[in-house]
């Protein structure tokens, strides 16, 4: 039976929200539209150099030599696809209607695609050779977060040539350096401050580091193993933390989260060249009795500035 695209559904998906999901890919990675496989720039770092007299001689500006600051590199968009189905005109054993189903299924269907997308974007992000560790794990008494934190931007802004404007923080360890005494102590100390008692520490950080924009705590558990018989596992969780550099223009989604978009050109740390959205179309089964539907997306995520990223390692025991 013929393919037909669910305009409909397929603005219903990109506004779904998953509350119990902290899904970070499409809000961490720059997002570059692009309608088929083609080239982008790999930097090495942001450069900038010291002009040393820029005043017109005679008419003539000085000219500067501009290259050297990138290589090339290529995308090439992927087509990912996962479907379901529903019978027509037959309840389920609850007695719900096919539409009540349907948008279940088509939801399982987004929740599947999205952490596919976010394991993708997590393996990318720990593929960068860049890290450091840290001396005093910040789950111990003798923490020195703050200290480590700026010791942090200063070895980022020697190898990007810009200091990091994004960090990944697990949830395991948020909930330690919210227990840290010392940020405490400095929350309290900040005037103005909405909460006089319990520590706000994205809005601390915020204030303490002016180059921070982003701040992500990813959640997103997942199972493995036989059914009756999984693992619950959370895709973070660990002792490392993430500084990177993000660049493109900030944007609205439709689900309401804040994407970074830019271009092929664009300095970031990665990008999503995205030839196409979440989609959802549908088909008959030739007896019509059974209908499909299937979400695609096409896309490639590269590493554009590996120095742009700093694995920050040992962080808590």
């Amino acid at each position: 039976m013929a393919y037909k695209q669910e305009i409909v559904l397929t603005k219903w998906v990109a506004e779904l929200k998953f509350p119990d999901f902290e899904f970070i890919a499409d809000r961490v990675l720059t997002n570059v539209d692009v309608d088929a496989p083609g080239k982008h720039y790999i930097y090495q770092r942001r450069g900038l150099r010291k002009i040393n007299d820029e005043v017109t001689i005679d008419g003539n500006s000085p000219t500067i030599e501009t290259g050297g600051r990138y290589l090339e590199g290529t995308f090439a968009p992927t087509e990912y696809a996962i479907n379901t189905y529903i019978k027509v005109n037959e309840d389920d054993i609850l007695g719900r209607p096919a539409q009540k189903r349907l948008e279940e299924k088509i939801k399982e269907l987004t929740l599947n695609r999205k952490f596919n997308k976010e394991y993708q974007m997590k393996t990318l992000l720990d593929s960068a050779s860049n890290s450091e560790s840290i001396s005093t794990k910040w789950d111990s008494e003798s923490a020195t977060i703050e200290k480590d934190i700026r010791d942090l931007i200063k070895a980022f802004r020697d190898q990007a040539g810009v200091q990091p404007n994004t960090m990944i923080i697990p949830s395991n360890i948020w909930d330690k350096m919210i227990m840290d005494a010392t940020l405490s102590n400095r929350w309290t100390l900040m005037p103005g401050r909405a909460n006089q008692e319990n520590l706000d520490l994205e809005r601390l950080l915020t204030i303490l580091f002016k180059n921070f924009k982003n701040i992500f705590i990813p959640t997103c558990m997942y199972s493995t193993g036989n059914r009756g018989n999984e693992t619950e596992t959370d895709l973070w969780e660990g002792s490392t933390l993430y500084m990177l550099y993000l660049g493109g223009t900030p944007q609205q989604m439709p689900n309401g989260s804040t994407a970074h978009v830019g271009a092929e050109t664009t300095f970031t740390w990665a990008s999503i060249f995205r030839k196409k959205k979440e989609t959802v179309g549908s088909w008959l089964s030739p007896n019509g009795k059974i209908k499909y539907y299937e979400l695609t997306e096409a896309y490639d995520m590269k590493l554009v500035c590996e120095n742009a990223i700093l694995k920050v390692t040992n962080v808590v025991s």
